[in-house]
């Protein structure tokens, strides 16, 4: 499949040219931009739709990914600030900054984001392994191997709706065909929680 920038670029001014106040149709647009790499562009867009909806959590959540992404955690911190003011609780943000605070040596700052966030959920894996990356930088290497291996507990017996409906599709499948032993990459995963 050929991919055509330019056909793009139309397809998604005209959009917005259609529909200049719909914060959400220019974060989708943004996301496209996003997807194919264009992250100058997607910017763009998502702070458009900060502007046209400044209480839009997903404009600034969408807006400090891309920001991270390219390196600008100035500009991350401010956006994933914003997300945490407009809503407290936003697991992802809480993530997103302590990982920005974590990448500029701010490891204090890191430390003290990543605490609210286990408070919220403990069982997720993204904020035990960065936890335990802050931990390796101060050298608290005990806290660090705590945190690095309840990550990997976590990642190793949780498993996504979709693949446990994926591994009942090929359960059923296998018996249906009464295929005994079959050979399935799930790479550091225990496959216990898929049976039950």
């Amino acid at each position: 499949i050929t991919f055509r920038f330019d056909q793009l670029d139309r397809l998604l001014k005209k959009v917005i040219e259609l529909f200049p106040s719909d914060a959400d149709l220019i974060v989708q647009s943004a996301w496209l931009y996003e997807a194919t790499g264009r992250l100058d562009n997607a910017i763009v867009l998502f702070k458009k739709a900060t502007i046209i909806s400044p209480g839009s959590v997903d404009a600034y959540l969408e807006l400090g990914t891309a920001e991270e992404i390219t390196g600008n955690y100035v500009d991350a911190e401010k956006s994933f600030g914003k997300v945490i003011e407009l809503s407290p609780m936003h697991l992802g943000a809480l993530v997103h900054l302590g990982r920005c605070f974590y990448l500029q040596g701010k490891y204090q700052d890191a430390e003290a984001i990543l605490k609210k966030a286990i408070i919220l959920n403990p069982y997720d894996h993204r904020v035990n392994a960065n936890l335990g990356l802050v931990y390796l930088k101060c050298g608290r290497k005990d806290l660090a191997s705590r945190y690095f291996g309840m990550a990997n507990r976590l990642q190793e017996t949780n498993y996504s709706a979709n693949t446990r409906k994926n591994y009942i599709q090929l359960r059923s499948i296998l018996a249906k065909r009464r295929i005994k032993f079959v050979c399935v990459q799930y790479p550091m995963r225990n496959i216990t929680p898929l049976k039950e």
